[in-house]
């Protein structure tokens, strides 16, 4: 083949690489449009076995003596190793990259029959058999782009450029017959030459399509394995001047991986807006475009329905807020909890500045949930010590037997509650004592000289009751291409109010079929004023891809105090904390504090007593046991055990997943419903049993 033709192969390889990498980046920027954000880069390691067919016919290499008539094709073996880089463009289109070293040999052989005279002088035919041997090493790119038109399978195609490092040969011309003759330089062998492959082109370049197929090792996809078949056709010789071409036939297999990475997480109101705009987007190209749907990866579906208190699924047509006048009572719990093998204060924890302490006072505990006053302990135990000097406090932290660090982790947790109440609150140190053990929960418990520093936080509020009482969230998943499951990396079920994020629900992989919201439990949520409050469904595959559901609406009705058809009564309530999960005893603590609240009954109010447990353990045993804890305060109380009801887990008060979210489930509410006539309320008195 003649040398001109290499410097233009190049030329027109380099322009199909550039046609092919435009092609995939616009569809890639269509995709993501619709679809979210790119897939995450595989990187790997590569390996094949390569059989090459040598189609060739020339007679020696250029140069060097050789008497053959002709070297024809034959066929040879190799080996190639090196990186995989591989990027999913869409659900559909990849490239993926090799670079690779190559190591192979080809054995070139050719009989040639001669006449001959023999030493009785009787003609013979001789038999001489060339051999040419080559080995060759390169290094090579190839650039593939891959099209998957059903999960798994991928074909490619793309090309190859290679720079050979090193070309040499070996040849000999051996006499195979007569045994017993020699060639004129007394031996059965001539024109033994080797070293480097005179004019060997030092480029290589293929074309190849092919195809793979994923075989993914791991749940999230991470790890995966992808045997491959592929064809590469040369038009390029490998010597200058000689008709020699080779075409590989690779078997080989790629392991990849998605690396570790920082992920930026999207806040919920960021994720919120970009599902508004993608949902938008993908509804004007469904429309426009009936094959948009199929390119989907999955699909994604949440359906609302109402929750009454005691569990039961309601009809939604509407959210219905009552404002109504309460006095409330909610329990302290002297405890702070801390991260698994960290002494740092959770965030979760409410803490002021130097400047808001001084406004901070026990009477502005408004419109609060027990476990939302609850993460104002330290506030609360600043403040109290500092309205009464006499007061210490003992901190004794702790640490779970399998923690790093035991007593000089559970230490530093109790110091960091020292040091908050020392600068933040200015308390004096040497009324703080510290102390740490280990063997208990990840906490730092806070023992008073004065009992009333965790007392119960009161106050009259105007709360806003809701009907239903709650709301359940039903979602699911399916892939758009298959029936197999889709790998969740992420899900949120995201409510709005006016645009703005104002409650949401977050996991992991698998997807929850259902979760229930406790509406009361996010005042803030449906404030004053609210109308209508929207959600949606984002759920995010391994791949990085997020796809939201539409975006549903449900109304608002308000009812204030101040409209005719408000509620002529005043609603009070209590709440007994159960430290252990599956007892319903009543500890004499509990049963002082029912005394006083029996204290604060009027005659005529209307009393209901409700039980809850956790969501650890068994529906049917959860239930058992907030029923025997409402009966034993309705017994202490002396109202009927008829006016009890226990809801277990069932619509859990709170559901966060935290240590202190899972103790003030363990509840019991006392709820008094008391008649106000003419807006005057009555005074409290002694309930007789």
């Amino acid at each position: 083949m003649s040398t001109h033709l290499f410097p233009v192969a190049p030329r027109w390889m380099l322009v199909i690489v550039l046609l092919g990498s435009c092609a995939v980046s616009i569809h890639a920027q269509a995709q993501s449009s619709l679809y979210g954000r790119p897939q995450p880069a595989r990187f790997g390691v590569y390996g094949s076995w390569d059989g090459t067919l040598n189609s060739a016919a020339f007679t020696g290499l250029p140069g060097i003596a050789s008497c053959c008539p002709s070297y024809g094709s034959t066929m040879s073996s190799g080996w190639r190793a090196g990186l995989a880089y591989i990027k999913p463009m869409s659900s559909e289109l990849s490239l993926q990259v090799r670079m690779s070293w190559e190591s192979g040999t080809v054995n070139f052989q050719s009989l040639e029959n001669q006449p001959i005279v023999s030493e009785t002088g009787l003609p013979e035919e001789a038999t001489i058999r060339h051999e040419l041997a080559t080995a060759s090493s390169l290094i090579s790119i190839e650039p593939l782009i891959g099209w998957q038109p059903v999960p798994g399978l991928n074909l490619l195609g793309g090309v190859r450029l290679g720079y050979r490092v090193s070309n040499t040969f070996t040849q000999r011309e051996v006499l195979v017959d007569p045994i017993d003759g020699v060639f004129r330089n007394l031996s059965r062998e001539r024109n033994v030459l080797s070293g480097d492959i005179p004019e060997a082109l030092p480029y290589a370049a293929s074309a190849t399509i092919g195809a793979s197929y994923d075989l993914p090792l791991n749940a999230d996809r991470s790890l995966v394995l992808s045997p491959e078949l592929l064809v590469s056709v040369s038009p390029i010789g490998v010597v200058s001047g000689l008709s020699w071409t080779q075409h590989t036939l690779r078997a080989g297999l790629v392991l990849s991986f998605v690396p570790p990475s920082i992920v930026i997480d999207l806040t919920d109101q960021e994720l919120f807006e970009e599902s508004l705009n993608r949902s938008a987007s993908s509804s004007s190209s469904s429309s426009a475009s009936s094959s948009t749907s199929a390119t989907v990866p999955f699909r994604a579906a949440l359906v609302a329905r109402g929750v009454s208190e005691d569990g039961r699924e309601t009809a939604l047509q509407e959210l219905l807020v009552e404002e109504v006048r309460s006095y409330r009572q909610r329990p302290v719990l002297p405890l702070v909890f801390f991260d698994a093998e960290s002494y740092d204060l959770p965030a979760r924890y409410y803490r002021v500045t130097a400047d808001q302490r001084q406004l901070f006072s026990m009477d502005n505990f408004y419109n609060l949930d027990a476990l939302t006053t609850y993460r104002h302990v330290l506030n609360i135990v600043g403040r109290r010590m500092t309205d009464d000097l006499a007061t210490t406090i003992t901190l004794v932290g702790s640490a779970a037997p399998k923690e790093r660090g035991g007593t000089d982790l559970a230490l530093e947790r109790a110091a960091a509650v020292r040091d908050y109440l020392v600068d933040t609150w200015n308390i004096d140190e040497d009324r703080i004592t510290v102390d740490g053990t280990v063997g208990g929960d990840r906490q730092v418990t806070l023992r008073a000289s004065t009992p009333a520093v965790f007392d119960d936080v009161h106050s009259m509020d105007t709360v806003r009751l809701t009907s239903p009482a709650g709301l359940r969230f039903q979602s699911s998943v399916s892939s758009a291409v298959s029936s197999s499951a889709v790998p969740i990396a992420d899900w949120r079920i995201l409510v709005s109010r006016r645009g703005v994020v104002v409650h949401s629900e977050r996991g992991g992989e698998p997807l929850a079929a259902s979760v229930d919201w406790r509406v009361s439990t996010r005042p803030a949520a449906i404030s004053r004023g609210t109308t209508e409050l929207s959600f949606l469904l984002a759920v995010t595959d391994s791949n990085g891809v997020v796809v939201p559901t539409e975006v549903q609406r449900l109304p608002v009705r308000e009812v204030r105090l101040t409209d005719p058809t408000a509620r002529a009564t005043r609603l009070d309530r209590y709440s007994l904390l159960f430290n252990d999960a599956t007892t319903a005893d009543l500890t004499q603590d509990q049963l002082q504090r029912i005394a006083q609240i029996r204290t604060l009954i009027p005659s005529g109010a209307t009393v209901r007593v409700t039980g809850y447990t956790d969501a650890a353990g068994q529906d049917d045993v959860n239930l058992n046991v907030s029923q025997r804890r409402a009966n034993n305060v309705a017994k202490a109380l002396g109202i009927p055990v008829a006016e009890t009801r226990g809801n277990g887990q069932r619509l859990p008060l709170y559901a966060d997943g935290t240590p202190e979210a899972r103790l003030y489930c363990r509840t019991v509410e006392i709820t008094v419903e008391i008649a106000v006539e003419n807006g005057v309320e009555p005074s409290g008195e002694v309930r007789k049993p």
